[in-house]
């Protein structure tokens, strides 16, 4: 099964040209998005442990373990003025 996996360079200055390379030629991973030091990629789980020691100078994440986005307050705050009541 495969699954979106987020990879970020955390070295300095950009991406190597080499490491992108290197993901963009890997066996099951498909490259889906570069944007700047982050890479978003399709792959497996055996693949996402091969990459942990691939890549040492950048973080790998499974995207189910990112943060969700924050959640409007299931119960907002309502408030009622009287007609010709400024708030």
């Amino acid at each position: 099964m495969t699954m979106p996996i987020i990879l970020r360079f955390t070295g300095d200055g950009p991406p190597p040209v080499t490491d992108l390379h290197r993901l963009h030629t890997m066996e099951n991973c498909k490259v889906l998005e570069v944007a700047g030091r982050m890479v978003l990629l399709q792959a497996d789980q055996l693949s996402t442990e091969v990459l942990h020691g691939l890549f040492p100078e950048w973080t790998v994440a499974n995207m189910a373990n990112a943060a969700d986005p924050p959640q409007p307050h299931p119960n907002p705050k309502v408030i009622i003025s009287s007609p010709g009541e400024s708030q």
